[in-house]
């Protein structure tokens, strides 16, 4: 799923599913593969990243610019990292969603939100919502079909869930590879 869309710069927000399943279904890919999109942004794209276990851990707070040291710093969080606890897959996306002027507790300066991506390998239990169609009606609001919700599955468990959260949302669904 290509990050960049826009000529002047991607904003985004990247959700990465950091429970204790993601250390037997691929935290290391996941780091990988994610290193790599942050590594591709340019410096006229702005991102941050939102770790989620039973908690939801924001990186910067914010979406900073792709510039060599932010992509460093960021680098360097992913790989501290420690999968543990449980899923709060819909409070992580709402956090995102909130840097563009939206959710429960929206932004004081919010910006223009161009993509939201999920990574996630369990089926959510902990959060505002976690039954699947409140879920998915929760998000597709937060999107309001204008921001789409990019989904990477790892692992057969979440498929049908975050497929029906990318259709919702005018977004991409793929399975994780290695």
């Amino acid at each position: 799923i290509p990050v960049r869309g826009k000529a002047w710069g991607a904003n985004v927000v990247f959700c990465l599913d950091v429970s204790a399943s993601m250390s037997e279904h691929g935290i290391e890919p996941a780091r990988t593969h994610l290193k790599g999109a942050i590594l591709a942004c340019t410096t006229q794209d702005r991102f941050d990243v939102v770790g989620f276990n039973e908690n939801v851990i924001p990186c910067a707070g914010r979406p900073v610019r792709a510039h060599p040291v932010q992509q460093a710093r960021v680098v360097a969080w992913i790989d501290a990292i420690v999968p543990k606890s449980f899923t709060n897959l819909y409070d992580a996306v709402e956090t995102a969603f909130q840097y563009g002027g939206r959710g429960r507790h929206p932004s004081d300066a919010p910006i223009r939100l161009d993509a939201v991506f999920v990574l996630s390998d369990g089926a959510p239990n902990r959060g505002r919502y976690h039954v699947p169609s409140q879920l998915v009606e929760g998000i597709a609001a937060l999107s309001g079909k204008t921001v789409p919700v990019h989904t990477v599955g790892a692992g057969e468990q979440v498929m049908a869930l975050l497929r029906r959260i990318a259709a919702a949302t005018g977004g991409t669904c793929v399975e994780a590879t290695d």
